[in-house]
């Protein structure tokens, strides 16, 4: 961390905490006096014994010895923000990449509380921002990964209201220097653009006009002039073909390696991912944001006749699945506010919608004999009731239900699970947890057994990968992540392998993906030895700066 002048001059570093080169400084905030920066500083050594790897850090801001406030441990702080008189500094930090992120309040004089709001401990509280009195904070709660709502906690009424009720993404929010509206980054319509709330009267919120498209992390001045992110990104769909004897069963265990990839001729300039090729190999679809929006899109095999099949026009449509006998689709878009399944007929080219509007319906696939649709839901009493508060929603909630292509015969099952996948022969249903890192399965006659206890396959696949992860009938295919380095396709061998070859164990990697698109999805041919992944081809950023309308 460093800091110039306006008028320029000499850049003043920061010091280490640490008094070496190896530490890794994130997050400047000014005190409100100005005299002082406060920053987190973690400790990048890989020694993985060290428990205290970060630190909340105060500096002057005119240079000299740092002083450590508190620590953090080992976790991750995800904001932080001083409250308007000096008094401390409020964070939320998350003390593993899969728990929540909760609240951490460091006062600079030991002692001195503040009364924050409680929330279920499964809730993850995000952005955080003090009004100007410092009465107030707006801060996001989210239940899931990309699940967020606004809200604002008045301390001296220790009361807390919801401004929002999208189930969406926010990507950084502020105070406007009036108090009573706070602008927010939000994909709530599709991309992410710039939002006004209000803090006090139950109005619906506006768009602002005349920002880009991808906005993050808006920052308000005196005037109510916003400052913000405009990002521009391509992520485009690239088929790998693995190197043939590396795939073979005789050399499971030797190091995998790759050719380079190969475009599969579906670019755009926004964003494709979700690729699935249908079982004839006749047809091809993926989602992509190229019109505006999050929709679907429709082709023959070979790329000719491309065509838009949705037309929602907002929000993330996800998790095209095929029919066995590729006539139909199945998907999940957030059309009102919650996640729904629509169900679209390529002969009759009907898209229909198979969902109650008031549950989250995600992660839809077909069974084998494509009699049944088993999908991922929220449709426990508390969730259908969209006018209880987010605490209200348990991420253990979710569970596999299921009913017939035409919307018929719905059914619970007793599985726990945000996503799932059935095996190719229809013996094992596995599932991934909301907000727990591993796969597990069970037989699918035994989806409806409460007593049956899940069998864990794997501990490494992480719930941010419920997209990313393919049954085969030899392996399971995944994308594993770690501190360092970029993602990593991975394959475990089941049981038909081992059997075969009794020195097969644990996971092999297949190849390292940089630039993986995080909801990319995958694609696996085990017969051509080839698997299809999102790719972030290009990625830049710039600030704007968008003028607040001047009253006469």
């Amino acid at each position: 961390i460093f800091v110039q002048a306006l008028g320029g001059g000499d850049v003043l570093p920061i010091s280490d905490p640490w008094n070496e080169a190896t530490g890794d400084e994130r997050l400047p905030r000014w005190s409100p006096d100005g005299a002082a920066l406060a920053y987190i500083a973690y400790d990048s050594s890989a020694n993985p014994a060290v428990e205290e790897r970060c630190r909340i850090v105060l500096s002057p801001s005119s240079g000299g010895a740092a002083r450590v406030l508190a620590p953090c441990a080992r976790a991750q702080v995800q904001s932080m923000d001083w409250s308007p008189d000096g008094r401390g500094l409020l964070l939320t930090v998350r003390h593993h990449h899969l728990a929540p992120a909760v609240w951490q309040w460091v006062a600079l004089n030991e002692g001195e509380a503040l009364p924050l709001p409680k929330f279920e401990p499964q809730l993850s509280v995000e952005d955080v921002r003090f009004d100007a009195d410092g009465q107030r904070i707006a801060y996001t709660l989210s239940p899931a990964l990309g699940v967020e709502d606004l809200y604002v906690f008045d301390f001296a009424q220790q009361q807390q209201r919801r401004l929002s009720t999208d189930q969406l993404k926010i990507h950084g929010l502020d105070w406007h220097p009036d108090q009573q509206r706070i602008v927010v980054a939000s994909n709530r319509t599709g991309p992410f653009r710039l939002w006004q709330f209000s803090s006090s009267e139950a109005a619906p919120p506006q768009a602002l006009p005349g920002a880009h498209d991808e906005v993050d992390a808006p920052v308000l001045n005196a005037v109510g002039d916003i400052f913000y992110s405009a990002r521009r990104s391509d992520a485009n769909l690239y088929r790998w073909h693995a190197e043939q004897e590396r795939w073979q069963m005789g050399a499971l265990m030797a190091p995998a390696s790759g050719t380079a990839t190969q475009s599969l001729g579906l670019a755009s300039t926004r964003y494709e991912w979700g690729f699935r090729y249908s079982p004839d190999g006749r047809w091809l679809s993926f989602i992509s944001d190229r019109s505006g929006h999050a929709e679907l899109w429709l082709a023959q095999a070979d790329g000719r006749g491309l065509r838009q099949i949705t037309n929602f026009a907002g929000p993330y449509t996800q998790s095209a699945r095929w029919s066995p006998d590729s006539q139909q689709l199945v998907i999940s878009a957030p059309v009102q506010g919650v996640y729904s399944l629509f169900h679209y007929d390529l002969a009759q080219e009907q898209l229909r919608s198979l969902s109650d509007e008031r549950a989250n319906d995600q992660a839809p696939v077909w069974s084998p004999d494509g009699q049944w649709i088993y999908f991922t839901s929220q449709r426990s009493r508390a969730d259908q009731d969209l006018s209880l508060p987010l605490s209200a929603v348990n991420a253990d909630a979710w569970r596999v239900w299921r009913l017939r292509p035409d919307g018929s015969d719905l059914q619970a099952t007793a599985v726990a699970a945000k996503a799932l996948q059935i095996d190719p022969d229809g013996v094992y249903l596995y599932s991934l947890r909301a907000q727990e890192a591993g796969l597990w399965r069970r037989p699918l006659t035994e989806a409806g057994n409460s007593e049956f206890k899940d069998e864990l396959v794997l501990g490494s696949l992480a719930p941010v990968d419920w997209n990313n992860w393919w049954v085969g009938r030899e392996f399971i295919y995944f994308i594993e992540r770690s501190a360092v380095g970029a993602p990593r396709l991975q394959r475990y061998a089941l049981a038909s392998v081992l059997d075969e070859q009794a020195n097969v164990r644990g996971v092999q990697t297949l190849a390292s993906i940089p630039g993986l698109l995080y909801h990319s999805g995958l694609w696996v041919d085990e017969v051509e030895h080839s698997f299809v992944l999102s790719v972030i081809d290009e990625s830049a950023a710039d600030i704007y700066r968008l003028y607040s309308a001047k009253e006469e």
